[in-house]
C-alpha cells in the first residue's frame, strides 16, 4: 500500500533594488511574481534560494533554474513519464 507524503515546496526571498518584496513559499506565488514583473516590464528584481542568487528579467524569465528550486511537480512528472 502506498502512503501520501508530506511534500514541502521550497521557500525564497524576493527582492527589489536591494530591498525585500516578500517570502515566496509555493510554485504558484513564484509564477504569480513572475507575471507581475512582466507586466511592470522592470529590471531590478531578484531571489535569494539557499546560497544562489536568481536574476529576474523584465520579462519574468530566470537566469537559471537550480535543481531543487521549485521543480518538485516537475520531477514527479518525468518519473510518471518515464523521462
Amino acid at each position: 500500500m502506498i502512503k501520501i507524503n508530506t511534500i514541502t515546496e521550497t521557500t525564497c526571498k524576493l527582492f527589489f533594488d536591494g530591498d525585500l518584496v516578500g517570502i515566496i513559499d509555493s510554485t504558484l506565488s513564484l509564477y504569480d511574481a513572475r507575471v507581475q514583473i512582466m507586466e511592470e516590464g522592470e529590471d531590478g528584481y531578484y531571489i535569494e534560494w539557499q546560497d544562489k542568487i536568481l536574476y529576474i528579467d523584465d520579462e519574468g524569465k530566470l537566469d537559471e533554474w537550480p535543481r531543487g528550486f521549485f521543480d518538485d511537480y516537475t520531477i514527479l512528472l518525468d518519473k510518471l513519464l518515464c523521462w
